[in-house]
């Protein structure tokens, strides 16, 4: 069955919850003990309502659809939660429980057909689509936050959709493919078919290499909220995450693009401001530093292997399901696999050169391609982990505050207290599952580190700037640990900084220090 035909199936035919204004009243009275207004909203699936009290605080109650699955409805929540502590104040909706102290209540329609009702505090601002003008400053803070937000839902656990929709990007070819007979306008038909192989021939190639994360996946310029401020500026909020998904981290930065990009003399020029914004707050790609994640999760991951103790075992859990959170929401062996596959052109070109010790290069090739290979056929990473019945069944009371109690978890207190050789053959079967990758990225971060020596460098009052080469993808600074101050990094593709900063600071002073600072640096 292809994926359109799977996405139908999962969104059935139902018509939308069939309350009057009148009808929301009581139910706002009852649930929320709220006196309210009310004025039904815009809605393509769901019912929307803006409700204002007696003393002008404005509220919306949203009554989803039947066909909801509740375990996207938690999500959305779960998303709302996460970027409510963003902002200094109300720029994405912020749930308001009922009277049980539930995010969700149950609403039963006159018919009496059951609905899920939530109620938020409204966003009071303007549409981007009615807001003017659109500088490179708005167009800028408009890409800082929507990589703001995408950068916080990555907290939410990756978790199995039942949900789906028609706006994935991911399913984007398989819906067009499937709904172009139903266009009968010809020109808008090629249209179509034309941008369907532009999608073949550019993008097709590259969606293994597409980085994959919850997103909001509806920025449009009437999602975009422009709230202004007393001093003349403006904040930017976001509204109705009815549409997110879990798709690639790309397409939020696109949704976007394409809405801003409308009716601007240069879309392109509008299209560059946003995502250096939005990049600013959430790298495109992170390559690089998913590498020295996992090679800093793998080291503490073995330390807690090698304790004995109740402590070390929990600590050693909690860097496992760490590794394999990580693992689940970026598809690293595409990075890896490529990153190796250059390494083998390198090793084979520089074989020809003189004064090369062959007998070396001609092993680290053989590792090379060895690892390489075992990767493109081997399962994806931890999926053996995530098959684990036991490792399933502790997994989720990890991340919650003192989750891991004996009451909580007996097996996981049971499995602590058997013998040590079991509970080290347990372990050592765990971390195996990771050996491949653990070695592949020792090879990609060792060819990396090795590209750049040290060299003594000085920070002129506590401040360095350099000038990054296209190649940069690793700055490594070496410093004295005695001094009571440590290294701070930021840059963007042209140019880089590194400001020291006092750790305990001095009475009396700022927190950056002034005064020359020897380090050594490699840019590499």
């Amino acid at each position: 069955m292809n994926t359109v035909s799977n996405i139908n199936k999962s969104l059935p035919e139902t018509e939308r919850p069939a309350f009057s204004e009148n009808e929301i009243i009581p139910i706002l009275k009852k649930q929320y003990d709220l006196c309210c207004t009310v004025k039904e909203l815009p809605g393509e699936r769901d019912r929307n309502y803006l409700a204002q009290d007696k003393i002008g605080n404005l509220y919306v109650l949203k009554i989803s659809n039947a066909s909801e699955e509740l375990d996207y409805l938690e999500i959305q929540n779960q998303a709302l939660e996460c970027t409510a502590k963003l902002f200094d104040h109300g720029r994405t909706p912020i749930v308001i429980p009922d009277l049980n102290g539930e995010s969700l209540s149950r609403t039963l329609s006159p018919s009496k057909i059951s609905y899920w009702a939530r109620l938020v505090k409204f966003v009071d601002g303007i549409p981007m689509a009615q807001y003017k003008p659109h500088t490179k400053e708005f167009l800028n803070d408009l890409g800082v936050m929507c990589g703001t937000i995408t950068k916080a839902l990555q907290d939410i656990p990756v978790q199995n959709q039942k949900r789906r929709h028609l706006w994935e990007m991911h399913n984007a070819k398989e819906t067009l493919q499937h709904y172009i007979k139903w266009i009968d306008d010809n020109k808008l038909k090629d249209l179509v078919s034309h941008s369907l192989e532009i999608y073949n021939d550019l993008l097709t190639p590259l969606e293994q290499e597409l980085r994959c994360g919850w997103i909001h996946n509806d920025c449009n310029d009437y999602n975009v909220m422009v709230i202004p401020n007393l001093n003349g500026n403006h904040s930017l909020g976001l509204i109705d995450f009815g549409d997110m998904t879990h798709s690639y981290i790309a397409a939020e930065p696109a949704v976007a693009c394409a809405y801003a990009m409308l009716n601007k003399k240069d879309p392109l020029q509008a299209a560059v401001h946003l995502i250096n914004g939005f990049h600013k707050e959430f790298p495109l790609k992170e390559k690089v530093r998913n590498y020295l994640r996992i090679e800093q999760l793998m080291g503490q991951l073995k330390l807690g292997a090698a304790g004995l103790d109740n402590g070390l075992s929990l600590y050693f859990f909690e860097q496992l399901f760490t590794l394999l959170d990580l693992f689940e929401r970026i598809d690293i062996r595409t990075d890896i696999i490529k990153d190796l596959d250059g390494h083998e052109k390198n090793l084979v070109h520089w074989s020809q050169l003189p004064n090369i010790d062959n007998e070396a290069l001609q092993q680290t090739l053989k590792t090379i391609i060895n690892v390489r290979d075992q990767l493109k056929i081997s399962k994806k990473i931890s999926a053996e982990l995530r098959d684990d019945k036991f490792l399933a069944s502790i997994r989720q009371r990890f991340a919650i505050p003192g989750g891991t109690c004996s009451f909580d978890l007996p097996n996981l207190h049971y499995w602590c207290h058997r013998p040590i050789a079991a509970r080290q053959e347990d372990i050592k079967q765990w971390i195996m599952c990771f050996a491949l990758t653990e070695e592949a990225i020792s090879i990609a971060l060792s060819f990396l580190r090795e590209r750049t020596a040290f060299s003594a460098t000085e920070a002129a009052n506590g401040f360095y700037q350099g000038v990054a080469d296209d190649r940069n993808e690793l700055i490594r600074i070496r410093c004295q640990t005695n001094e009571e101050y440590y290294p701070v990094l930021s840059g963007n593709k042209y140019r880089y900084a590194i400001r020291f900063m006092y750790y305990n600071l001095p009475e009396g002073r700022s927190g950056a220090v002034e005064k020359p600072v020897q380090f050594d640096l490699a840019a590499c």
